[in-house]
């Protein structure tokens, strides 16, 4: 991976324009205008997701997910990592 994909704290993150979301009992469903497919976000993911409703700092974020959940910051920062660089490969998150 280079180093212009690795999320630092100071990367800001996005919604990607094009996209209709609901949340249904707890959890988000995400629609791609342009591509058609649509997105299940467990109810974590849709933490996530309501959290860059605005831009922000990925440390913000892992920040803001640690707060609400009993988690060690090392797990938290890497399930967010994770769950934001398949967002990101997806098209629904990017960097801004």
């Amino acid at each position: 991976m280079s180093d212009q994909n690795v999320l630092t704290d100071d990367v800001r993150l996005a919604r990607a324009e094009g996209l209709v979301a609901s949340e249904v009992n707890g959890e988000t469903v995400v629609l791609s205008i342009e591509s058609g497919h649509f997105y299940h976000l467990n109810a974590t993911g849709s933490r996530i997701w309501s959290h860059v409703d605005a831009p922000m700092t990925f440390g913000d974020l892992c920040a803001a997910m640690r707060a609400q959940f009993a988690v060690e910051a090392d797990q938290c920062r890497r399930d967010v990592t994770e769950f934001v660089d398949k967002m990101i490969a997806q098209g629904l998150l990017e960097r801004v």
